[in-house]
């Protein structure tokens, strides 16, 4: 997708992201770097309305990539936005569907 414009590609991933429940973001030392995964954080954490329908906001498994804590822009963002499942990458690649399940009843939806 890096030929195609921003619009475009947000577009693009608003599409995909309108329907889904729960999101995992890796946190890692690159993280910050990223404009879109901020973007994507607020998206799927907030009240979306396309044709009459209004999606609630996605749970969020936020992973832990190895020692990298939480002084990351996108994990403050996601405390913020959610109530999210905390996991470290080791535990999650155990056992991905326990968090991701756990993720989908915290999800905020008020």
């Amino acid at each position: 997708m890096s030929s195609l414009k921003s619009d475009t590609i947000k577009r693009k991933l608003s599409d995909m992201i309108f329907d889904t429940t729960v999101i995992i973001v890796v946190i890692s030392p690159n993280v910050d770097r990223s404009e879109w995964v901020k973007w994507e954080v607020n998206y799927a954490t907030g009240r979306q309305t396309r044709n009459y329908r209004q999606s609630q906001p996605d749970g969020v498994v936020k992973v832990m990539d190895g020692g990298y804590q939480y002084a990351s822009e996108v994990s403050k963002l996601i405390d913020e936005k959610s109530n999210p499942v905390t996991v470290q990458l080791e535990d999650f690649l155990r056992n991905p569907q326990l968090y991701i399940e756990k993720a989908y009843e915290q999800r905020r939806t008020d």
